[in-house]
């Protein structure tokens, strides 16, 4: 957390100039029925292709150890998510 927390305070002090490293958390259905409860777990969330097929992502985090909190998260819920290095 602290380490999610310390990207999120950089990121405000140096302002949007630069690009931080970060890891996006995307979900990839296996079925029809998984992209349904994917779209009510993340409405408003647009699909996207991506290698492997079409995914949603559930947000980009600066630290790696928290994206894979979240995607823990998900995993949880039986649902095939990654933290990629986008």
């Amino acid at each position: 957390m602290l380490e999610e927390l310390t990207g999120l305070i950089t990121q405000y002090v140096s302002g949007s100039d630069g690009d931080p490293k970060m890891y996006e958390v995307v979900i990839v259905p296996q079925s029809d029925e998984q992209t349904e409860a994917v779209r009510s777990l993340l409405p408003g969330v647009a699909s996207k292709s991506a290698p492997g097929g079409t995914v949603f992502s559930a947000g980009r985090f600066f630290s790696q150890r928290y994206a894979e909190a979240v995607c823990d998260k998900y995993i949880a819920l039986g649902l095939f998510t990654a933290a990629v290095d986008p």
